[in-house]
């Protein structure tokens, strides 16, 4: 699985698209609601979807975690989500909860 992450240094946004999605508890019903729910991706912090994680799984874990970790380099304050609420202060916080699976 390919993805690419952005970061605006000059705002200190970081622009993510699928590796983490985070979705307020009012906008998901139903069945995809509750599925949704079970994949972690409802709530504050969010995640990655479970069959992204499992496309890292076992080739990649290494290069996976330098990912991680250089993203929570960017210290960002801001994070713009593709998918879901976007985030006002300390991103860098909800992205090391978000991604906590790694």
């Amino acid at each position: 699985m390919d993805e690419v992450e952005f970061f605006h240094k000059a705002s200190k946004t970081a622009i993510v698209c699928d590796f983490i999605e985070r979705f307020p508890e009012e906008s998901v019903t139903g069945w995809k609601g509750m599925l949704m729910k079970l994949d972690g991706l409802v709530g504050e912090d969010g995640s990655t979807p479970r069959e992204w994680r499992f496309s890292f799984w076992p080739f990649g874990k290494e290069e996976l975690k330098r990912c991680r970790d250089a993203m929570l380099d960017w210290k960002a304050e801001r994070m713009i989500v593709a998918h879901g609420s976007c985030v006002d202060n300390d991103a860098t916080g909800v992205m090391k909860k978000a991604l906590a699976w790694i």
